[in-house]
């Protein structure tokens, strides 16, 4: 079983595939003293560039997609090329990740095309006084405004939603609707859909 290294250490894998890669990486450590930074250099990083590029491997190697959803580039490689790269100086080959790599493209274009649903408070808030009119003030109430829909929501038929949101909505009411800071006053709420450019809308009345 081979050792963790200064970098390895810093990493939890969320994929299969950055699990081989690290154990490649503790291998070629062992076996030819080689370093986060040498590999990265064998993957043509300047060694003014190493810094971001140790920076972009951490990541890639922590995500659960490894990157793929183009969550961290830099101007050298797309998010495909670099993995490519990657694997290729650890001595693994296409057989062993060009499927698992088209599955997690898959995913996220399945994704991609899902509805993506939100709901939030309509809340006035009196910022009038010199005190409360500022960014950090404003910045500090943003948590009153969402309310956390289940995971799997955009799987639920439209004309069963309310029956989610409902419940949501008033217990979000008790809550807040008389502690909120800055007299802060809850208007009502918002349910919000994006498929696409299309955005779509659905007010709810406070509860009675």
């Amino acid at each position: 079983m081979t050792r963790p290294t200064a970098f390895t250490r810093q990493i939890i894998p969320r994929h299969p595939l950055a699990k081989l890669a690290i154990e490649q990486i503790q291998t070629q450590n062992e076996s030819q003293s080689l370093r986060a930074q040498d590999i990265l250099k064998a993957m043509g990083y300047q060694p003014k560039n190493l810094i971001q590029a140790y920076d972009r491997l951490r990541h890639v190697l922590c995500s659960p997609n490894l990157g793929l959803d183009n969550s961290y580039y830099d101007f050298r490689y797309s998010a495909n090329e670099f993995l490519q790269a990657l694997f290729a100086v650890l001595d693994i080959a296409p057989e062993q990740y060009q499927l698992q790599l088209e599955q997690i493209k898959q995913e996220l274009e399945s994704y991609a095309k899902r509805p993506r649903y939100s709901l939030r408070a309509v809340i006035d808030f009196d910022f009038s006084t010199s005190r409360a009119n500022n960014w950090l003030t404003k910045m500090g109430v943003i948590r009153f405004y969402e309310l956390d829909l289940p995971s799997e929501f955009y799987r639920v038929e439209p004309s069963e939603q309310h029956h989610i949101v409902q419940p949501l909505i008033q217990a979000h009411y008790q809550q807040y609707h008389d502690t909120l800071p800055y007299h802060g006053i809850i208007k009502g709420y918002v349910l919000r859909v994006e498929r696409g450019q299309e955005i779509e809308q659905e007010t709810y009345e406070i509860p009675c």
